[in-house]
């Protein structure tokens, strides 16, 4: 009410502000004389409410001057003996309880003004700090209206300002889009968390897309909302964050590409052989779920248990897997109650930092078949060359060494994926290839190198295969043959080189040596199924059209893993493909294949299908179309299947972790809030009036009282520093600076200028040899040397302080030394020293808090390295500190979050 009567004190002259005190009070005794048969028992209210209203409007000065000047009017024209000053030691205790009274009314009005003008400036900083938001921030009511939105809601909305975002009723901002779920059906707007945050009062979350009806285009969004309680407790307003995930989920497709489609039998176990979890491969071989499984001894499962024999031999594995060999052997599965399938089977230990086996990792392919080609391989041996065509045709860029190369932001080639089957192959581990992708070079055989070279050099065409022989890391030649492909990414739209690269050592002896036709067959057929084994989808080879009449003459058996549907049924139904694709993927899916087959180049189309038990499943296919045939009718195709459905939970995870950190990181501000303004608050008014009672009444205050006193203002003072120690302890983390090019020289040099009346009363002497520039946080790097030199002068012995820093370059960090000839440390408490508020000394012979060294370290940390002390009790101290000499802003971040 007074808010809206009278305006904030810093609008008025000081003049008129004190003027309107001094009026106030002279109208107070005015009034009071007129009414003193009734006032004299209350003689001092209508002065409180002269004092209140002085304060209110003037703030702190005005109150004191209304509440002096009230005081010695009213002693000297109401309290008898009138025209006497405290003439009484009654006069003397009411005055000084009225004088504390109107003191404490002053005091808290003029926080209040100031607290009105730190408010009103903090909402425009926040207004300032929500439009620069990335994220749209709208604020709501039950009904739905928008109270408040950042510019970044409006630009999502699609609304050219925020005031007209929220001038439009909920009905206009609805009709801008539709909500689909993740499945692409559509998402009601009712079950939006803001109709939670209502209804419970608790903050709630969702995921989905905005398909905006002026374009059609769409954009993946993360929707958190949270309640603004009433004060009635319960929800006034919901709060809204919108996060765009759009490109996260991109950015993961090619990893879930790989994960989610591997079409061998993969799962995990403890060492003991309990098993802890198993691929869809697995489970859909036996026609098994989930928690048929997991969580049961391995042998025991239906897979194995299935003859005694089998079980021992895999109980054996697990034994000697756990002691860290591993296993492999061809062994017969049950996946029906009478059929079996062969597998090659793998059972590697998973080691940990320590060196241990932490869980055993089973794998394998289903060789079944390869197993029938081995038993028909006279049979077969006619069919070889149409077998190899066949083959050349289905798995033109699959695996044997599957690789994908991009040209970085600066031009330069970079491995984005190589498979593990390159360190079989080559002798070098996956990561080699990926740090230094020219190191390929290195391994051509020299008498071979200048032609592979010449013939990379001269490509053109968009896909082409070579074969040179290479010397792998143990020195055994081998022919290979790499098979490549020039494409367009999906997602990012830059071209890349993906390929296969296959040993032909075996084929090129085969060529040599046609009475070893059969033993060849062998080989490739191994190759076949290895590579079948290894592709990530269902392939598939047909005749047709995508729009139009479709035939396929080949799909592998993935198809009833992905699907569902059998072999059979595919390969006798037409067109099944164009049937169990959802209707709304129907359009875009036909246009992106057409586009494809015109163009006669491969690529890649994204929708989804109906399994045969009513799933639905998202899918990625990659599709080729065989180069033209003039005397051939028809056009030929071949192509993967992949499903993608963990590739799509995987985002979500990644999402929900995202938000977690987010919250975290709010609740880390808060913290410094409190501590820079809440805590400290209190301890300054306790310490300010404990002082202000001893100035003023010190002489009717005895020894004793004084010294209470001096305890009290000296726990405040403490608690003080305790908690802005505390403060600046967290902002090594909330504060931290921009890494930059940092001159320890100069940093010695400020520091040396900021400590130099310790360093002049102290005698001390501080050296340097010369110290190294690196990439660090140069306010960090200050405040680093700043507490340690502190420090050794602080704990310094009888003699006058003398501190010595250097530095020296070991491998690719930089160790600095500052030395001192201080009191030392004993060593059971060197650890201790670098915790949060340990002291070894006590407050009255070594000042502080104790929280220094803790920050040091904790900076240290950030710069990725490491701080450490050598010392003897009353032999001074030596500390150390490492920090790498590559370090980038984006590891220091990463160190501080670690």
């Amino acid at each position: 009410m007074l808010k809206a009567t009278f305006k904030r004190h810093e609008e008025y002259p000081l003049i008129w502000r004190y003027v309107f005190a001094v009026a106030l009070v002279l109208l107070s005794l005015l009034v009071t004389e007129s009414l003193w048969s009734t006032l004299h028992e209350i003689p001092m209210v209508i002065f409180f409410a002269a004092i209140t209203l002085s304060a209110w409007v003037g703030g702190m000065g005005p109150g004191l001057l209304a509440t002096v000047l009230s005081i010695v009017l009213s002693d000297y024209f109401l309290f008898p003996p009138l025209g006497v000053l405290l003439a009484t030691t009654a006069d003397i205790i009411q005055f000084f309880i009225f004088g504390a009274v109107a003191t404490i009314i002053s005091a808290t009005n003029h926080a209040r003004l100031h607290a009105l003008v730190e408010a009103q400036q903090t909402r425009g900083e926040m207004h300032i700090l929500m439009d620069n938001v990335a994220d749209a921030i709208t604020a709501q009511d039950a009904t739905g209206k928008v109270v408040f939105a950042n510019q970044a809601a409006a630009r999502l909305t699609g609304f050219d300002s925020v005031e007209q975002l929220m001038s439009a009723t909920v009905r206009d901002i609805q009709a801008r889009y539709e909500l689909l779920d993740e499945e692409g059906e559509p998402f009601p707007y009712e079950k939006l968390p803001r109709g939670r945050v209502f209804a419970q009062n608790v903050t709630a979350e969702a995921r989905f897309r905005m398909r905006f009806l002026a374009d059609g285009h769409e954009r993946w969004i993360h929707l958190t909302s949270a309640p603004v309680p009433g004060r009635d407790g319960k929800a006034r307003l919901a709060v809204n964050i919108f996060r765009d995930v759009t490109e996260t989920m991109q950015q993961q497709a090619r990893l879930r590409q790989l994960l989610d489609n591997l079409p061998a039998l993969v799962g995990m176990t403890t060492p003991d052989g309990i098993l802890i979890e198993a691929n869809r491969v697995a489970l859909d071989l036996a026609g098994l779920e989930r928690e048929d499984v997991v969580n049961k001894p391995f042998d025991q499962t239906y897979w194995w248990a299935y003859d005694e024999a089998v079980q021992a031999q895999l109980r054996d594995a697990i034994a000697r897997a756990a002691r860290g060999e591993r296993i492999r052997y061809d062994v017969k599965v049950r996946t029906g109650e009478s059929t079996f399938a062969i597998i090659d089977f793998i059972l590697a230990p998973i080691f940990d930092e320590n060196g241990r086996v932490s869980a055993l990792l089973p794998s394998a392919v289903d060789v079944t078949e390869r197993k029938q080609y081995e038993a028909d391989r006279e049979r077969l041996t006619l069919l070889l060359m149409q077998e190899q065509t066949r083959l050349k045709g289905i798995i033109a860029n699959m695996p044997g060494v599957v690789w994908e190369i991009m040209a970085d932001e600066y031009g330069k080639p970079q491995v984005t994926f190589i498979s593990d089957y390159a360190e079989e192959l080559f002798g070098y581990p996956t990561g080699h290839w990926v740090e230094d992708p020219n190191s390929f070079v290195n391994i051509i055989h020299e008498d071979d190198r200048e032609r592979a070279l010449a013939e990379m050099q001269g490509i053109s065409n968009p896909q082409f295969q070579m074969q040179y022989r290479i010397r792998t890391k143990d020195g055994t030649t081998k022919h290979i043959e790499s098979r490549t492909r020039l494409v367009e990414n999906a997602v990012t739209r830059q071209p890349m080189l993906i390929g296969i690269t296959s040993d032909v050592t075996a084929y090129k002896k085969a060529e040599a040596q046609l009475i070893y036709l059969n033993a060849q067959l062998d080989d490739e057929r191994s190759r076949l199924d290895a590579i079948l084994a290894s592709v990530p989808g269902i392939v598939w080879e047909g005749v047709g059209k995508p729009d139009g009449y479709q035939r396929l003459t080949y799909v592998s058996p993935q198809v009833e893993t992905i699907l569902g549907y059998s072999r059979e049924y595919w390969l006798d139904n037409a067109n099944l493909w164009q049937e169990i694709i959802v209707a709304d993927d129907l359009p875009k899916a036909f246009d992106q294949a057409m586009a494809l087959f015109e163009k006669e180049r491969p690529g890649s189309v994204e929708f989804r299908l109906v399994a045969k038990d009513g799933r639905i499943v998202p899918v990625e296919a990659r599709m080729t179309v065989m180069p033209h045939d003039a005397h051939d009718g028809e056009r030929h195709m071949c192509g993967v299947i992949m499903d993608i459905s963990e590739r799509k939970r995987s985002e979500r995870r990644v999402a929900n972790y995202a938000e977690r950190l987010r919250r975290s990181n709010e609740e880390l501000k808060q913290f410094a809030y409190v501590a820079s303004h809440d805590l400290q608050e209190p301890l300054r008014m306790v310490s300010s009036y404990l002082q202000l009672l001893e100035n003023r009444y010190s002489d009717q205050l005895d020894q004793d009282a004084k010294e209470f006193i001096g305890f009290a203002v000296d726990g405040a003072t403490r608690m003080k520093q305790l908690i802005q120690d505390l403060l600046l302890y967290s902002r090594v983390e909330t504060r931290k600076g921009a890494f930059s090019m940092v001159d320890m020289n100069q940093v010695l040099d400020a520091v040396k200028r900021d400590l130099g009346v310790l360093i002049q009363e102290t005698g001390a002497t501080v050296t340097s040899g010369d110290l190294p520039v690196l990439t660090a946080d140069q306010l960090q790097m200050t405040q680093l040397l700043q507490n340690l030199i502190n420090n050794a002068i602080k704990f310094r012995s009888e003699e006058p302080p003398c501190v010595e820093i250097s530095a020296e370059k070991v491998s690719d960090l930089w160790k600095f030394t500052v030395r001192d000839n201080g009191i030392g440390i004993e060593e059971k408490y060197k650890d201790r020293i670098f915790e949060i508020f340990q002291r070894l000394h006590g407050r009255g012979k070594y000042p502080g808090t104790g929280i220094g060294l803790a920050i040091c370290r904790r900076v240290v940390e950030r710069h990725g390295g490491r701080i450490w002390v050598e010392s003897e009790a009353g032999h001074g101290s030596n500390f150390y500190f490492a920090i790498s000499s590559t370090l980038t802003q984006e590891q220091g971040d990463s160190n501080a979050e670690e």
